[in-house]
């Protein structure tokens, strides 16, 4: 972040310390981050959500429309109800969710058992553009993920499960000033899920980057935090 500001992010339900809140939607998040800031003393604010933050982030302007000054969201899907959100998608969580669980249980088991083994797999599965940009996170991704799965895949499925379900606000509510980012060459998220979402936010400037992909975009945090200081 810029000089002169403070970072604060806290784990959504389910990873590292934080309870598990099964059912929770993307609205929920809003009453958490208002439940810390309070304890923080922070009135006004902006976010930052990236890629299965963007409606967590999105959330927070919806529902606390006073306090929220700029958004800014970088490769994220639509909400479920889109009629650009893969219906295959929908199908693999929200099919089986005993399976989908266990799915996400072994996926924690997998990482802790040899984090290094696990993170080769995921880079050589991964586009080159994506691959050459986590292995220069390679090491904030372990750290994160390490202590993401203290508890097991509860988050991870529980996040699974909220991005296949109603986000429970309307995105016409959201009437600060939003920055949406999405590489055109998004593999991972298809940049029609931020064109269908940079169409129905109020006040949305959209910035689609050619050739660049989900990974890759990251290298414009830089433009994209110094655009949120400057609404101090």
């Amino acid at each position: 972040m810029p000089d002169g500001f403070v970072h604060v992010a806290l784990d959504r339900p389910g990873y590292g310390l934080s309870d598990p809140k099964p059912g929770r939607r993307m609205a929920d998040h809003a009453d958490d981050v208002a439940r810390v800031l309070a304890e923080l003393e922070v009135e006004r604010f902006s976010v930052f959500g990236w890629s299965g933050g963007t409606g967590p982030a999105l959330s927070l302007a919806a529902r606390l429309p006073q306090r929220v000054r700029r958004v800014v969201v970088g490769g994220g899907r639509s909400p479920v109800d889109s009629e650009v959100f893969e219906p295959q998608v929908r199908e693999e969580i929200l099919g089986n969710p005993d399976k989908n669980r266990e799915d996400c249980e072994q996926f924690a088991r997998d990482f802790v058992s040899n984090p290094e083994r696990f993170l080769d797999g995921m880079s050589e599965r991964l586009p080159p553009q994506d691959r050459e940009a986590f292995e220069a996170l390679r090491p904030r991704f372990r750290a994160s993920w390490s202590e993401g799965f203290r508890q097991g895949g509860e988050g991870f499925f529980e996040d699974d499960m909220q991005l296949a379900s109603p986000w429970g606000f309307d995105l016409a509510d959201v009437r600060c000033e939003v920055q949406l980012w999405h590489g055109e060459a998004d593999a991972m998220v298809p940049v029609a899920h931020g064109r269908w979402l940079a169409e129905r936010l109020p006040r949305c400037t959209a910035h689609v980057v050619a050739g660049e992909s989900h990974g890759s975009l990251q290298r414009l945090l830089p433009e994209m935090c110094a655009w949120l200081a400057a609404s101090a």
